[in-house]
């Protein structure tokens, strides 16, 4: 066999090339998420350190320094993207790059309307373990989403994240709500508590980003399963474990609305069903992508 052959067809003289710029590349995206995953860290504490030391300073360098952050992130996509050859959301590791970016975006760019407080110490560290998940999750053909040739596909991925970004806030938003509600009901007013916007506040915002939320997940279940059938005629969503889990998680949300309508639970209980329904939204996300496939069709 030649060595041309020996190499697919591809020029020898340019293999070295090639091979140098992906370590480079390779090199150069470790730098960025490692300086990514300790700015998340610093950022967090900074949260906390507010609730003690209110001060403009510490402020304006935690929105700095978070700035820098998403920057770093960013780069560390582009990069990903160049050494896998594909988009983002191609794979479970792209896709929990992109997630966490979006939801740093949004905490970068609406945390003044939010008004977080120390809470979003925990939307940084939500961000930084799914980070780190990506960071350490193997680039194996395995972990590549099949099938995203469809247009229908290509757009359902990230209108789910979209829509989990919009949980994840509101979940956070649901934990202000019952932090608040703890500390006025037993007359216990912390420094963080002071600083948590009122009870209808929190329940408007865990309101509109559920319906948010609700509204993209349906958006995308809807699109990947006309996607699939269109690559694959016999295609039974029933079959699909995927499919199977976004509508369970689906039938959750919906039923935090039909709570709140028909119970009226519209203060702690419909609260703590949306944290509920958050952890299942996890617990799906990463059952479903971070499994191995053949332990998926089982479950």
């Amino acid at each position: 066999m030649s060595r041309w052959k020996r190499y697919g067809g591809c020029s020898i003289s340019k293999l070295p090339v090639r091979r140098k710029m992906h370590t480079v590349a390779d090199r150069l995206y470790a730098l960025f998420m490692s300086g990514a995953l300790v700015g998340y860290l610093v950022v967090a504490l900074i949260y906390i350190a507010e609730i003690g030391f209110r001060r403009n300073s510490l402020i304006v360098l935690r929105q700095a320094l978070l700035g820098v952050v998403v920057l770093l992130h960013f780069m560390a996509m582009l990069l990903f993207s160049t050494t896998t050859g594909g988009p983002l959301f191609t794979g479970i590791d792209g896709a929990a790059l992109l997630f966490a970016w979006i939801l740093a975006l949004g905490l970068l760019l609406f945390e003044k309307r939010l008004s977080l407080g120390a809470l979003g110490a925990f939307v940084v560290f939500v961000i930084f373990m799914v980070t780190l998940y990506a960071y350490g999750c193997p680039r194996a053909a395995s972990n590549r989403f099949p099938g995203l040739e469809s247009l229908w596909l290509k757009s359902h991925v990230p209108i789910l994240l979209l829509g989990f970004v919009c949980f994840t806030l509101s979940a956070c938003a649901a934990i202000m709500y019952l932090l608040k509600e703890h500390s006025l009901k037993h007359k216990r007013f912390t420094a963080m508590s002071r600083r948590l916007p009122s009870l209808p506040t929190s329940d408007a915002i865990v309101y509109y980003l559920s319906a948010a939320g609700l509204s993209l997940l349906t958006i995308g279940i809807m699109s990947g399963m006309i996607g699939q059938h269109s690559l694959e005629a016999a295609y039974n969503p029933l079959h699909d474990g995927k499919v199977i889990f976004s509508l369970i998680l689906w039938c959750l949300y919906l039923g935090y609305f039909l709570s709140r309508r028909l119970l009226g639970w519209r203060g702690r209980r419909g609260n703590l069903v949306n944290v509920f329904n958050f952890f299942i939204m996890l617990l799906t996300f990463f059952t479903q992508h971070g499994l191995p496939e053949s332990l998926q069709n089982k479950m």
